[in-house]
């Protein structure tokens, strides 16, 4: 593990560790993914991984958190903060999130910039050689939740649909993911099962 990932790690350790310094209140969550989807593609090669988090909200519309998930002989670690408020119906936020890896993936940062309305949202990502713009709608069918998403990085674009359903405390999902490859015209789907909670 180089340097910057020990930075890394010991930057999401700290941040962590400080969170209950703050009059807020935090939470957590864990995942079994069967392929870890990542802007319309595989981030696992397809294969099953574990993800958690913990999130805290300070009560002032400043929001941090760290999240980890296991790769192929490798782990991501993300370490973000964001201001996020709303005014009526209307939302938006302004963050920043870094993307740490423990094997060969070189490390990255990106920040972002989110508005939304009601059940809609946009966002765009800026990081080094990338600028990656979005959208979401959520909305809820008899106690089914479901998300539609389009995403463009400027060259490739992805879409992707999750359907899930709380059942006895557990999030149960299911996800179609499909990214086009604009020089070869060849779109590329994958599928996954997820089944997380929230503490």
């Amino acid at each position: 593990m180089n340097n910057v990932h020990v930075r890394g790690v010991i930057a999401a350790l700290l941040a962590v560790m400080i969170f209950p310094l703050y009059a807020g209140e935090g939470k957590a969550n864990f995942s079994m993914v069967s392929d870890y989807i990542f802007r319309g593609a595989t981030a696992s090669n397809n294969k099953f991984v574990v993800q958690g988090g913990y999130e805290y909200d300070y009560g002032n519309s400043l929001v941090s958190g760290a999240w980890i998930s296991s790769l192929p002989g490798a782990y991501e670690y993300d370490i973000y903060a964001r201001f996020d408020d709303s005014v009526d119906d209307f939302g938006y936020s302004a963050g920043i999130i870094y993307y740490g890896y423990t094997k060969l993936t070189p490390s990255s940062s990106e920040v972002n910039l989110a508005v939304s309305y009601k059940d809609f949202s946009i966002m765009s990502s800026t990081g080094e050689n990338l600028v990656y713009n979005e959208a979401t709608y959520d909305t809820t069918l008899s106690d089914i939740a479901i998300r539609l998403h389009y995403g463009h990085d400027g060259q490739d674009p992805d879409y992707s649909l999750r359907i899930s359903k709380r059942m006895s405390g557990f999030d149960i999902g299911l996800v179609y993911a499909s990214k086009l490859d604009t020089l070869t015209s060849i779109s590329t789907d994958v599928y996954a099962f997820t089944i997380g909670k929230d503490f």
